[in-house]
């Protein structure tokens, strides 16, 4: 486990994003599309308007949030958030601290609108919701989305979100991006995979997945295999 989140941080520093892969245990029934594909949308729809993504911050408790120096504020988050995952400090720690001043701030002030903070405040704030668990990603995956629509968010940036919620949720991922136990996380449509992740300005899945010390081909019989298995 220590190995594979040097491996991650590592590749982070690489593309500016960490690669967080913490699945939860819950089971969702795949939304698919004749080629047994997944439905991205509907599948993020059916998501968002679950029981646990409307009440993600049911019993969350908010800190003061001081909307008129947001940018000073989210520039000391991502500060926190880039020294962890070098290795200073609690991950689980500084994680739950920034989460709290994130969302103080996003429920007390709004989701920034387009020109209303800094870029790197829009990092911070993506880095944060990426980091939380998938009902708080859900919760606020339309505002990130539109931050996206924006130009405030790279479309590279946001894949990891929805393999992310997708993979949080049950779902198989689509770029790719998501690795848990060592293992590449289970992928939708693997022979178009990088046709996908060129389109949102991703690199090769092949090279992306070398960096955790994995062979694709190897991932996708292995995926092959389980299928067969269940059959």
């Amino acid at each position: 486990m220590k190995n594979l989140k040097i491996k991650q941080v590592y590749f982070g520093l690489l593309i500016a994003v960490l690669c967080h892969a913490c699945g939860s245990n819950n089971t969702t029934e795949m939304e698919t599309m004749a080629d047994g594909s997944i439905n991205i949308s509907a599948a993020i729809d059916q998501i968002i308007a679950s029981d646990g993504v409307k009440n993600a911050l049911q019993n969350f408790q908010m800190e003061e949030a001081v909307c008129d120096s947001i940018d000073p504020i989210l520039a000391e988050v991502y500060r926190k958030d880039q020294e962890v995952r070098r290795g200073a400090g609690d991950m689980m720690t500084v994680d739950q601290e920034n989460r709290k001043t994130v969302i103080s701030i996003l429920e007390k002030c709004g989701f920034p609108k387009a020109d209303e903070v800094e870029r790197q405040s829009y990092n911070a704030i993506f880095m944060v919701l990426q980091h939380s668990p998938g009902s708080i990603m859900g919760y606020y995956y339309r505002d990130v989305e539109q931050a996206v629509a924006n130009g405030k968010i790279n479309r590279s940036t946001f894949a990891l979100m929805q393999d992310r919620l997708l993979m949080d949720f049950g779902y198989k991922q689509v770029y790719g991006t998501q690795i848990m136990n060592d293992q590449l996380y289970e992928l939708q449509d693997p022979d178009n995979v990088n046709v996908r992740r060129a389109e949102v300005g991703l690199g090769p899945i092949e090279t992306y997945v070398k960096y955790f010390n994995l062979d694709y081909e190897e991932e996708i019989k292995r995926m092959k295999n389980q299928t067969n298995a269940k059959k």
